[in-house]
């Protein structure tokens, strides 16, 4: 895990919370009781705090040089597009997403991540675009909403991290990074335009198409 990524909880916390069940655990070992009572009796604490610490060290403050992660998330992305030549418009068909994020802790929560990283990434990939001055708000910005959504699947790998809670480790949108790859590499696959400026708006694909049939 690396940077400030809200799903490092499952990370950090997982780890700590295990730290602490271990505690309690000992605790009961040694009461030779699972109760409350027999906690008490033996004298024993009835609360435990947990925690833990990233292996690895840090970066270095000078070089900003060193292990940034100590586990990491995989996914490989397809997208299926189509494209219309007249207008340059692109409309996704499916995209199919296939991750390995260790052990899955909440699936619910998993294919959240997952569908929710894939619809930012289209975002990124056809229609968003900072303009300073002109996008001032979730309009202008051309935010998604549920008119732009599309077919997508989850194909779940579980490879089991040594150290992570469980076997598990953060996703966060992993799926957002490969998405606007995907989505171009499909867009040139069906219309032969290459884009390597984001957003791939119909403008840019027009032009692209323009060039090839010069």
């Amino acid at each position: 895990m690396g940077g400030a990524g809200g799903s490092r909880i499952t990370w950090i916390a997982g780890n700590a919370l295990l730290n602490a069940i271990e505690q309690l655990k000992a605790a009961m070992s040694e009461a030779n009781s699972k109760t409350y009572a027999g906690l008490v009796k033996a004298g024993k604490s009835i609360r435990y705090q947990g925690s833990t610490k990233n292996p690895g060290g840090s970066l270095d403050p000078k070089t900003g040089q060193g292990p940034s992660f100590v586990s990491e998330c995989h996914n490989i992305q397809l997208a299926e597009v189509e494209v219309n030549t007249d207008t340059g418009a692109t409309r996704i068909v499916k995209m199919t997403s296939a991750v390995d994020s260790g052990t899955i802790i909440n699936p619910h929560n998993f294919e959240g991540q997952n569908e929710g990283g894939m619809d930012q990434g289209v975002g990124w990939a056809l229609r968003e675009e900072y303009v300073l001055g002109k996008t001032k708000d979730w309009i202008t910005f051309k935010f998604p909403t549920i008119n732009d959504s599309f077919e997508m699947e989850n194909i779940i790998l579980e490879t089991p991290r040594l150290k992570g809670p469980l076997g598990a480790t953060g996703i966060g949108e992993v799926t957002m990074t490969t998405t606007a790859p995907a989505v171009t590499n499909a867009i040139e696959d069906a219309c032969g335009v290459r884009i390597y400026d984001l957003p791939a708006t119909p403008d840019k694909v027009k032009a692209g198409l323009a060039k090839i049939t010069k």
